[in-house]
């Protein structure tokens, strides 16, 4: 990705049950690139999970749940960031 200037990712181990839990965020060299990458993260989400409901869907934020757990993925500026896995709804 060429507009790309950095990201990061982790996994921890999260909960009682120990499930994974991810975190994601990426830094892009402009608004309308982190904006481009944001919708395109939005197909990977609804095409990597069997079941993808989506509960809050804005310009800037995509939240919902998948297979492994809730998610909630944000564009703020340049940044792009994601939490997918978690236990309970992180927005309403």
């Amino acid at each position: 990705a060429p507009h790309l200037r950095g990201g990061h990712f982790e996994i921890l181990a999260a909960g009682k049950e120990k499930k994974p839990l991810l975190t994601y965020a990426s830094d892009w060299d402009s608004p309308e690139n982190a904006a481009d990458f944001f919708a395109d993260y939005q197909k990977v989400l609804r095409s990597k999970w069997k079941r993808c409901e989506i509960s809050n869907s804005t310009e800037t934020l995509l939240a919902g749940q998948g297979d492994n757990g809730y998610f909630v993925t944000r564009l703020s500026g340049n940044v792009v960031t994601s939490v997918e896995g978690l236990e309970t709804p992180g927005v309403r």
